[in-house]
């Protein structure tokens, strides 16, 4: 599996013509702005690749590990961050908060590191063509964002219902967006 790094991201912001240390600054702020969103309760639609949305999980969780006193620990409600593929296909409720392709790049040229001469829809593509590269098995670590997960499945059997018949399915794949401890710690204060 291969592993991308926030270092990915900054080389690919110094082939846009920033230097080195500009780009590290453009990609903490990018990033800092993205946490600020999603802690402010905002969904974050990326372009041609999936969206990231903050769900509430209610119900209280038991887990299979216990406390010092021998009874099972239970995980209270609590607010997480979630990979979705297709964001359109929630509830409208759940859309109302989206940010889309607009807000993300007045986002992008709000941020004091861009450039006047690079346009935003350029950073934003290469965002986008970051997040796009877990079409294959590849993991995406943020530092204090979160890490994004590519994983191939095997096909499974799959039956037609009218004939019966079985045959093999095709390949699945699942992307998963699990939040770093500062952004939860953020969701959840």
């Amino acid at each position: 599996m291969e592993t991308m790094a926030r270092g990915d991201l900054e080389f690919k912001l110094c082939r846009l013509g920033y230097t080195t240390r500009e780009a590290k600054a453009l990609t903490g702020e990018l990033l800092g702005a993205l946490r600020e969103k999603l802690l402010a309760g905002n969904h974050i639609c990326f372009p041609r690749s999936g969206a990231l949305m903050v769900r509430f999980r209610a119900n209280p969780r038991v887990t299979a590990f216990k406390d010092s006193d021998g009874n099972p620990i239970v995980v209270p409600p609590h607010k997480t961050v979630a990979w979705v593929a297709n964001p359109y296909a929630r509830p409208k409720d759940e859309r109302d908060e989206l940010l889309t392709r607009p807000d993300l790049i007045e986002l992008i040229h709000s941020l004091p590191s861009v450039k006047t001469h690079i346009r935003a829809k350029e950073i934003l593509h290469i965002l986008s063509a970051f997040l796009g590269s877990l079409e294959s098995d590849c993991r995406i670590r943020l530092r204090g964002f979160g890490t994004f997960t590519s994983k191939q499945y095997d096909p499974g059997v799959v039956t037609n219902p009218r004939t019966g018949e079985k045959k093999k399915g095709e390949p699945r794949q699942r992307i998963t967006f699990k939040p770093s401890r500062e952004l939860l710690d953020g969701l959840n204060p």
